[in-house]
């Protein structure tokens, strides 16, 4: 599993349209091939801060999301919106079974 981690900080007045898009950037994401459940959060700790959790069943399934382009124009918005470059980290994963 690829578990992909991207956060971004935008400015104070900017934190509603980026909820907006970041909204239609997690709908677009879940509609993906291979696609497990994810979803956005705002940072608690630090303000106008949004963070999304995508987990993806592959690399493979990952590139192509990558290459969808109503997500690639989400993300060229939302980045307008920054008042902080924008991270994306990506993590290769396994889950473990508790029970």
């Amino acid at each position: 599993m690829i578990l992909v981690l991207e956060s971004v900080t935008v400015h104070a007045s900017e934190l509603q349209p980026s909820i907006s898009l970041s909204g239609a950037y997690i709908t677009c994401s879940r509609s993906a091939p291979n696609c497990i459940p994810n979803d956005f959060y705002s940072n608690a700790a630090t303000a106008n801060h949004l963070v999304s959790v995508k987990p993806r069943g592959s690399m493979s399934a990952l590139k192509k999301y990558f290459q969808v382009p109503e997500s690639g124009k989400i993300v060229a918005k939302i980045d307008e919106l920054a008042s902080v470059a924008p991270e994306i980290n990506l993590y290769e994963s396994k889950e473990i079974r508790r029970h």
